[in-house]
């Protein structure tokens, strides 16, 4: 994709941090840990700025929203370890990442559309002339929606030039060079990481999502009506809870070369996993709906394309299954106990924050 010129806007300057491994503390404890993870996931995300700039390819963008998420994991996982610099704090890189993550998911819902529910219309209405018609009608919205993309892009490129955006990698960086931290910092790593992640995981388990139980008969009967008042109920909820379920999984991914690989707790690592599945594709059946309401359907709000109201009418019955499943798992007593004890599990004594690697 050619990206159009934009002059009045200086290079995007790369990220600071030299390249050669730098340890304040070359031991095992707090501080040596949270220093490689913070200047790795620092250099993992400021080096796409000036990529994601010139938009040639969308996975720079995806690395680098990736890339905050994983700082705003950091902040969380370090609160009481990293003396932190001024305005470093979760709702200020949330702030930036609500910017990137604005133009991503314009990214994904096209191209999901494009590639994915374009094919899917056409293999399933049976009538070719009445096929014909809506795929326009669907074309159409989705050139609507493409439309939307150039001024999203300006939104980015105008944060990569903002003083708060500027502000804050310059302050990150300088930290990674010159750490500070807080008493706690000295403690050994393997001492306090199950008190670092166990409230995270409490947090999980007594989230009130859990508590959304869809209907037998929303599953056995086709009560459409029933299953988008479950959807409309409950999506809030259940995203809160994907999102607490990413935040998670990014802790447990902090601590991961802390203990032996196979075991419990690379399990349970994967058990949070199937949990942001299951409720992506949650959420992402929500997002479709909203296109569909918004670029699909007549004053009324009824979507004027059935094959495309059909599927992801289908799709929602197969996501309340999936949901009843998930939900019966994480609230039985065993499997809550096998994901706090993997915490527990004996640490690997001589790993080392080695922390190697780009993140994906």
């Amino acid at each position: 994709m050619t990206s159009p010129s934009y002059p009045t806007s200086p290079e995007p300057q790369p990220c600071a941090i030299p390249p050669e491994p730098f340890l304040s503390h070359p031991d095992r404890t707090l501080a040596a840990w949270a220093h490689a993870t913070l200047r790795k996931h620092v250099r993992a995300t400021f080096k796409y700025e000036s990529e994601v700039c010139r938009d040639r390819d969308p996975e720079d963008l995806h690395k680098m929203r990736v890339g905050m998420r994983r700082l705003r994991s950091d902040r969380l996982a370090f609160d009481r370890v990293i003396l932190w610099p001024s305005g470093i704090d979760d709702r200020t890189i949330a702030k930036l990442g609500r910017t990137l993550g604005g133009l991503r998911d314009l990214d994904v819902l096209l191209a999901c559309l494009r590639e994915h529910y374009r094919p899917q219309m056409l293999a399933v209405s049976p009538d070719p002339a009445k096929n014909q018609v809506e795929l326009q009608q669907f074309d159409a919205a989705i050139a609507k929606l493409q439309r939307q993309r150039k001024p999203a892009l300006r939104q980015v490129r105008h944060l990569f030039q903002t003083q708060s955006y500027r502000r804050v990698v310059r302050r990150l960086e300088q930290w990674v060079t010159k750490p500070r931290y807080q008493p706690l910092a000295d403690q050994p790593v393997d001492l306090v990481i199950p008190d670092l992640i166990l409230p995270a995981i409490a947090t999980l388990l007594l989230h009130p999502a859990w508590n959304c139980d869809p209907d037998l008969t929303l599953l056995a009967a086709d009560d459409r009506t029933a299953v988008d008042r479950f959807f409309d109920q409950h999506g809030t909820q259940l995203h809160s809870l994907r999102k607490q379920a990413k935040r998670v999984r990014y802790l447990l991914e902090t601590f991961a070369d802390c203990y032996p690989a196979p075991s419990t707790y690379h399990t349970s690592v994967e058990m949070v996993r199937q949990i942001q599945a299951v409720l992506g594709n949650f959420q992402d059946n929500c997002v479709l709906v909203e296109f569909a309401q918004a670029y699909l359907a007549d004053r009324s709000g009824t979507i004027t394309l059935p094959t495309f109201d059909q599927i992801l009418a289908q799709q929602r019955q197969t996501l309340l299954s999936d949901w009843r499943s998930l939900r019966a798992q994480f609230l039985d007593a065993q499997q809550r106990d096998r994901l706090r004890r993997s915490v527990l599990t004996k640490i690997i004594r001589d790993s080392s924050p080695a922390l190697l690697g780009e993140i994906v």
